[in-house]
């Protein structure tokens, strides 16, 4: 699972640390050069901080961060909304 946050939409408000079940997320400074003039501007604003996915191998594709995120910056790749990895969709071969 690609855990892709837009740079230039995330105001790091930490509602995906919030929400996320497998602790994915953590508020770190972004690399000035990464953000459009206007982006940092506004992060400035809003506290310097942005989220980034430290842990993104623990992701099991709930898409809670991608439903709560306020800015809509976080997006998941490679990822069937069939397939999820939680455990009600595990296919046991065995059963």
């Amino acid at each position: 699972m690609k855990i892709m946050i837009d740079r230039n939409r995330c105001e790091g408000k930490a509602t995906c640390l919030d929400v996320c079940p497998e602790d994915v997320f953590e508020l770190q400074k972004p690399a000035k050069q990464e953000l459009s003039w206007q982006s940092r501007i506004k992060l400035k604003f809003h506290g310097g901080e942005q989220a980034f996915a430290v842990n993104e191998g623990s992701c099991t594709g709930c898409e809670l961060c991608v439903e709560h995120c306020p800015e809509k910056a976080i997006s998941l790749d490679n990822h069937d909304s069939d397939q999820r990895k939680d455990p009600e969709s595990f296919y046991d071969p065995g059963s």
